[in-house]
């Protein structure tokens, strides 16, 4: 590691502590595993010994000194993937799937994207199935989160988040980062809490409560059931009070969290007074119109309540990025004009300093008010005051500019990955671009069935597992990773 990849070793260090970390947190399913039969322990034993070799592999001398912006965003790319390369071994040796399938599920857990490569979750072990929602928990809020707790004693916290910006992309509850953090998980544990308190009371087992309030507050849609949250209804539980608790609970996991954190002060103004959150109830609403429009032109006027329900779950799990299901949203039920509405929620995502993914509601604003600025200037005059205002304040034109280059690289990459699982797919122009959409939004749901995506060629496969992890941690950090400069 001397010359030219010296600047990697303070990487290593962290990266390091991270996989003790992990180590001990891969052991959790094995309780489940003995609550439930037992029988496969073996593979998250396995994995915990990986995920400590590697650790030891990584940190002979530790070295947590303050890290530059180029080694911050690497060590957060090269944490998602060696975690997530690693994470996939309980479900290759416990499943029987391949290690690409594997990955692809580690990685859609970590990102909380939630596409899955699996079939038959109804018959497979329930430890191994609980894996894949503690992965979509912990990546709710990052693994970084969790990462700063074990290496804070580096000393810059504020160096490590420059790879997931857009959680801390808002106002903050308090000025340091390590308080900061420390509040948004009290949030995420409380919320998390009262999910499960309320699934119970709805008649859910504590495992389904559990797996279920894990996947859905950190928006990632994960689900024991192959039917999704529709199981229940197929079950004969009291699925109206199920939907409408997780739609609930869905709705929160896509809010930007400081609101979460002010609204439990007692600050209850915090659900509409500022730019992003008025937009955020607009789209929505807008939505969940248009859907249920599209229902009734389809197949006439009736079942009001039940198209109510079935749209406001389906537009807020897109809208979060979720992607838990209840009707299929390629299916007869939804008309073609909801299906539109559905791609444009797919890019469109949660709130800045959610859990969720896609572009973030922010950002479409601040591109949607520079759009009327540009607008302006044409129909003022040059020397008139013409700018961007969120919140009143004045949008920087470097800010704007970001937001731009970010929405070019999102489509850029969707195109490229639509066009990608065309070639290497049978699959039509609608269904190749959904799949595209699902990756980089983290959403999970898309046009395409889930047993076809078992079958998707490895081209695709890999192109999407580049795309979720572009998504997750905003484009440029994986990019970096492709630059020879990044290496120098």
């Amino acid at each position: 590691m001397r010359g030219k990849l010296r600047h990697l070793i303070p990487v290593l260090s962290y990266l390091g502590a991270m996989c003790w970390f992990f180590a001990a947190v891969v052991l959790i399913p094995i309780v489940v595993d003995l609550c439930y039969g037992g029988g496969h322990a073996v593979p998250f034993l396995i994995t915990a010994g990986v995920f400590g070799l590697a650790g030891l592999a990584m940190v002979r001398k530790p070295n947590f000194q303050p890290l530059t912006t180029r080694q911050a965003m690497l060590a957060c790319s090269l944490g998602w993937i060696i975690v997530s390369a690693i994470s996939a071994l309980p479900l290759t040796l416990g499943l029987g799937i391949s290690y690409l399938d594997g990955v692809f599920e580690a990685v859609s857990g970590y990102t909380t994207t939630g596409i899955t490569m699996l079939t038959g979750l109804n018959e497979m072990p329930r430890g191994v199935l609980f894996w894949r929602a503690l992965m979509q928990w912990l990546g709710g809020l990052g693994i970084l989160s969790f990462f700063m707790l074990v290496v804070f004693a580096g000393g810059t916290p504020h160096s490590l988040m420059g790879a997931e910006a857009h959680k801390i992309g808002s106002p903050q509850p308090n000025p340091s980062i390590w308080k900061t953090l420390r509040i948004l998980w009290v949030v995420y544990a409380i919320l998390t809490g009262a999910c499960i308190v309320s699934l119970l009371v709805c008649g859910l087992s504590f495992y389904d409560a559990v797996y279920h309030s894990f996947t859905g507050l950190s928006t990632g849609g994960y689900s024991p059931y192959d039917e999704s949250i529709g199981w229940y209804r197929q079950a004969g539980y009291n699925y109206r009070a199920i939907e409408y608790v997780v739609t609930f609970f869905m709705l929160l996991g896509g809010m930007n969290f400081i609101v979460h954190y002010r609204v439990l002060t007692g600050g209850v103004r915090a659900l509409w007074d500022n730019f992003e959150v008025r937009l955020w109830w607009l789209i929505l609403a807008s939505c969940i119109g248009l859907t249920m429009a599209s229902h009734f032109l389809k197949h006439g006027v009736s079942g009001y309540e039940e198209t109510f329900r079935n749209s406001a779950f389906t537009v807020v799990s897109i809208g979060t990025t979720t992607g838990f299901g209840t009707v299929d949203i390629g299916g007869v039920y939804f008309g073609a004009l909801a299906q539109q509405v559905f791609l444009i929620l797919m890019v469109v995502g949660g709130c800045v300093g959610s859990t969720g993914g896609g572009i973030k509601v922010l950002r479409i604003g601040i591109l949607y008010e520079a759009l009327k600025r540009q607008v302006g200037r044409v129909i003022l005059r040059k020397s008139a005051t013409n700018v961007v205002v969120i919140d009143h304040e004045i949008v920087d034109s470097e800010e704007i500019r970001r937001v731009a280059t970010l929405f070019f690289g999102w489509m850029l990459l969707l195109g490229i990955g639509g066009m990608i699982t065309a070639a290497f797919s049978h699959h039509e122009a609608l269904q190749a671009f959904s799949g595209s959409f699902s990756a980089l939004g983290n959403i999970g749901p898309c046009y395409i069935a889930t047993p076809e995506m078992n079958q998707l060629h490895y081209a695709v496969k890999i192109t999407y597992i580049i795309q979720m992890l572009a998504g997750r941690l905003e484009l440029l950090p994986v990019l970096m990773l492709l630059s020879p400069r990044t290496w120098r």
